[in-house]
């Protein structure tokens, strides 16, 4: 448990805020005690899947890989304590390949507490020519004043059945919703190009891309946009206003600058800023990687190697055809923000 300082870099939870003392960021299992009394909120969010993989190494021809969805949201708004009120927190893990994430949750014997955050589901991936990879699906949450589900990851579809085989596809991870159900990464169908969408952030989706082109052709996209952004092919910019009247500026948190990665083919793609998804990387070297999704956004999709994009806090990692995949989801996190003290 501990206070944000500085910022924290994005991959398995990413992004940051500056310290204050009534806004505490749990990202490991432990027992929060109440400094003082007061109200306040509690957000408890479950981890993200793990990218999908396919079975050829570096992945090889008509080979698709998609993401893992990202983790679920309970909220706990205006719980009033006291001083010494204990509550007992339960971080998920973030999910490893073809893994799902695990579940947060939140419970008090002193107050009425009791939230629970599922993790988001594992990506899939495989070989078979002209087969749909299921992307993750989004966790649920429970016991919150509100609850949402957080997104899930687009589907990766790649080559036709005796023909067109040497077609790749990636689909990046989902995003958290923190104020309705979170958004989702795009999903990819091509016959013989080799595509990858960026992850999801929380202001908008990655684009997806459809194709039946016989071409050997590469293409990228960046990840969605930070909350008030919408998406696009650099991904989207969100900047929104501090919220004064809390006494925890640092709400901003949830709500500053996003950017999605810039999908980039010859380099590494870009890493989301605060709440922005990972760029996408198509490129056919294999010294190069998709971007890591900032604070509670996904991972960048991958065609090649094992370089997608992990998530930040709750996120989906990006899937990649390649056998293998060094890409996580992110670990869940709690915060308890205090809106008033007494």
């Amino acid at each position: 448990m501990s206070s944000l300082t500085g910022l924290i870099s994005s991959g398995g939870g990413g992004g940051g805020i500056e310290q204050d003392n009534y806004f505490y960021l749990i990202d490991s299992s432990t027992t929060f005690v109440a400094p003082v009394s007061g109200e306040l909120d509690i957000y408890c969010i479950g981890a993200g899947g793990g990218g999908g993989s396919g079975s050829q190494p570096g992945g090889a021809a008509a080979n698709s890989g998609s993401g893992g969805g990202a983790g679920g949201t309970a909220i706990k708004q205006a719980l009033a304590v006291t001083q010494g009120d204990a509550f007992t927190v339960v971080v998920g893990a973030g999910g490893t390949t073809k893994v799902a994430g695990g579940a947060s949750s939140v419970n008090s014997n002193d107050v009425t507490c009791a939230l629970t955050a599922n993790g988001g589901g594992a990506g899939s991936g495989g070989a078979t020519v002209g087969a749909t990879m299921l992307g993750g699906a989004g966790g649920t949450g429970s016991g919150g004043d509100v609850n949402y589900t957080g997104g899930s990851a687009g589907n990766a579809k790649a080559g036709q059945a005796n023909s067109y085989n040497n077609g790749r596809a990636a689909s990046g991870g989902g995003a958290v919703g923190l104020e309705a159900n979170g958004y989702s990464s795009g999903s990819i169908s091509v016959r013989n190009p080799r595509v990858a969408s960026g992850g999801a952030g929380l202001g908008g989706a990655s684009p997806g891309f459809g194709s039946n082109s016989n071409d050997l052709t590469f293409y990228w996209f960046g990840g969605g946009g930070g909350l008030g952004a919408s998406s696009g092919i650099a991904g989207g910019f969100g900047f929104v206003d501090p919220v004064p009247e809390r006494l925890s500026t640092t709400r901003a948190f949830f709500y500053g600058r996003g950017k999605g990665g810039d999908g980039t083919s010859g380099v590494s793609a870009e890493n989301g800023e605060i709440g922005g998804g990972g760029g996408a990387q198509s490129s056919n070297s294999y010294n190069v990687s998709a971007g890591n999704g900032g604070a509670f956004a996904g991972g960048g999709g991958s065609v090649q190697g094992a370089n997608a994009g992990s998530g930040g806090y709750g996120g989906g990692a990006g899937g990649t055809p390649a056998s293998t995949s060094n890409a996580v989801g992110g670990n869940g996190v709690v915060i308890f923000m205090y809106n008033s003290v007494s």
